[in-house]
């Protein structure tokens, strides 16, 4: 079995709440739809992240709107924006805290995490493949810094597709390029 790669960059899910705090707009623009996931997309909105000794500008804002804020980045942006961002299944609510800048204000909040590696699939492929929400697999890349990536969560929802999530540190690491594909090591 194999599975397409997304590798995801450093980005921010938002509140509608704190969307609108940073923005002062009711609705979020769509620049692009993400392949992973039916649904869901990059804004046309960027924002600003300040740690204690770093900051990052432009970090992409994704759509739709979350019941709570969540910073996602990779362990490199993690250390250069100086905190310790826990290492995390996205969604959890678990994050370091961080000061996001937007045009028309900002909020500082523990939203910064660092996403844990997951695959993404619909219902249909989990129920052939007999796998669930929260089960770890491995998932071999090839090429010439093949790697194979272990504890790979396992996120099952019917607008899924097949598609592995993984960092941008962990997507250098295997030299990962666009048409990237992984081996399902099941067993």
């Amino acid at each position: 079995m194999k599975t397409k790669i997304e590798i995801s960059a450093r980005h921010i899910h938002l509140s509608k709440d704190d969307f609108f705090a940073l923005f002062n707009l009711d609705q979020m623009q769509v620049r692009n739809y993400l392949n992973s996931e039916k649904g869901a997309f990059a804004s046309k909105h960027t924002v600003e992240i300040v740690g204690p000794k770093g900051r990052m500008h432009n970090i992409r804002v994704l759509g739709p709107f979350r019941d709570k804020s969540q910073l996602e980045l990779a362990k490199t942006d993690a250390i250069n924006l100086d905190i310790n961002a826990p290492l995390e299944l996205s969604g959890s609510g678990v994050g370091a805290r961080v000061r996001v800048v937007g045009p028309k204000g900002e909020f500082i909040k523990n939203i910064a995490m660092i996403a844990r590696r997951h695959w993404h699939i619909s219902n249909t492929l989990a129920d052939k493949l007999k796998l669930s929400t929260g089960k770890k697999i491995k998932i071999k890349i090839g090429g010439e810094r093949s790697l194979i990536f272990e504890n790979v969560i396992v996120r099952v929802k019917p607008e899924f597709n097949n598609y592995l999530h993984l960092d941008t540190d962990e997507g250098n690491a295997a030299q990962i390029n666009k048409e990237a594909i992984g081996e399902i090591i099941l067993k």
